[in-house]
């Protein structure tokens, strides 16, 4: 066909035209997910406060994905920003490694997070899959000031339209687990999600420059660390470890965990570090500490903790890692799940 007679043919028929490159271009997406079978769910990609929008979207990615082999998935507060699914990939290239973490991370998101992956995993998946949980004394609080206005994990969860909510907890919508229409829309809408997700990575690629890809300097670490006990210091003030809602809190990540396993997913709980100087100040942490161990233990949860193995100089502000200090924690962690 001449060039002539094709954008005659395009003139006469621009809606075939369109309906033609919009078919292209999912055809090449499909093709794409395929070719990644499931990429993984990292928060860290994403340098807002809260991440429960990017959380629920990963969830609706992770239970969808039908692929064999084992997968590692880290949730938690902000610090567990730490364990980068590419760090550990390095490490442990025979897994699939993800990452979910989110501001403040209350035990009640937490729950719910848990009881999304127990509704939506088969149990051969299920089976397969290794949950670290990261905890910290503020986990265990109520919810501090900033994030009182942030939708719940729930809501967002609801709003991905890839969720039902029912007494249980989370469950993938019916209309991807019916036996005829839930392979299908699975193969059109993961590929939306593969290409969202690769298209932020390639931006951050792209615009590298415009995030801050070294450590800051000791001043700015050192000013940082003394806002986070000024923080630490307002928020906690003279509580007991031992309040009644905390250790509420306590018994509902235990009975969390209990249904994870019930299902048939191998859970740790990891207890968040901090740098001495934080500890030194704010005493209550390495008490609720001690108690959370306690209490795991009882509970017959097994449970990690990085003790004094990681230095003051490798945290930013006494709570979050430094970047260059990354695969050091990774490598711990792998190591204290005897994956190394």
């Amino acid at each position: 066909m001449r060039a002539s007679d094709r954008m005659t043919w395009l003139r006469r028929h621009p809606l075939t035209a369109v309906a033609a490159l919009v078919a292209a271009i999912w055809a090449l997406l499909i093709a794409a997910s395929f070719l990644v079978p499931v990429l993984p769910a990292d928060s860290g990609q994403y340098r807002a406060l809260d991440n429960r929008a990017y959380t629920a979207r990963a969830l609706y990615w992770i239970c969808t994905d039908t692929s064999p082999g084992d997968q590692l998935i880290v949730i938690g507060p902000s610090s567990a920003r730490a364990f980068a699914p590419a760090d550990r990939a390095a490490l442990d290239p025979g897994s699939r490694h993800h990452l979910m973490h989110m501001a403040g991370a209350p035990v009640d998101e937490l729950a719910t997070l848990a009881d999304t992956l127990v509704n939506c995993l088969p149990p051969e998946r299920a089976a397969r899959t290794r949950l670290v949980i990261a905890t910290h004394y503020l986990s265990f609080l109520p919810p501090i000031p900033l994030l009182a206005s942030i939708p719940t994990l729930g809501r967002y969860l609801e709003n991905t339209g890839a969720f039902e909510i029912g007494p249980d907890g989370p469950h993938l919508a019916a209309r991807l687990t019916a036996p005829v229409t839930g392979p299908v829309l699975r193969l059109i809408e993961r590929p939306v999600f593969a290409a969202g997700t690769v298209g932020v990575a390639a931006w951050r690629r792209i615009h590298a420059r415009h995030y801050a890809t070294a450590d800051p300097p000791p001043e700015v670490r050192e000013t940082a660390q003394r806002g986070m006990i000024d923080s630490f210091v307002r928020n906690i003030g003279d509580r007991s470890v031992d309040a009644p809602d905390s250790l509420a809190r306590l018994d509902a990540l235990i009975r969390a965990v209990h249904r994870l396993q019930a299902a048939g997913i191998r859970v740790t709980v990891y207890q968040s570090v901090e740098s001495r100087a934080l500890r030194q100040a704010v005493p209550q942490l390495a008490a609720f500490r001690r108690l959370e161990a306690r209490a795991l233990d009882k509970a017959g949860i097994p449970h990690i903790d990085f003790g004094d193995e990681i230095a003051d100089d490798e945290f930013v502000d006494g709570v979050h890692a430094l970047q260059t200090a990354q695969p050091h924690w990774s490598r711990l962690l792998l190591q204290r799940l005897g994956d190394l």
